[in-house]
C-alpha cells in the first residue's frame, strides 16, 4: 500500500482484502462545541478524520473500515470511528 490512509464506512474496501485487524481507534475535535459552532461542522469533521488518519498510521494501517460517527460526552462533540486494519490487493 501507500503512504495515504484509506478511510471508509465500508467493511470492506474494493480492490484489496484484509490481512490484519489492527483494533478499534477513535477520534475527536475537542475544540468544537456543537451549540455554538455549526456552522463550522465541516472544517470539525476533516480536522477529526485527520486525527484518524494519524491514529491509524501510528498502528502500521493501510486503512480505517466500518467509520461511525456518534456523538461524545454530553452529545457536543463529534467522535468518528473505525478498524485499523492492513490490506493487501486482490
Amino acid at each position: 500500500m501507500n503512504d495515504e490512509i484509506i478511510l471508509s464506512a465500508l467493511p470492506t474496501y474494493p480492490g484489496y482484502r484484509v490481512t490484519e485487524d489492527l483494533g478499534l481507534v477513535y477520534a475527536f475535535d475537542e475544540e468544537f462545541h456543537m451549540i455554538r459552532n455549526l456552522w463550522v461542522l465541516d472544517e470539525s469533521f476533516e480536522k477529526t478524520k485527520e486525527k484518524l488518519r494519524k491514529k491509524a498510521k501510528k498502528l502500521g494501517a493501510d486503512a480505517v473500515l466500518g467509520i461511525s460517527m456518534c456523538l461524545g460526552p454530553q452529545q457536543s462533540i463529534p467522535v468518528l470511528m473505525g478498524t485499523a486494519v492492513k490490506l493487501e490487493k486482490e
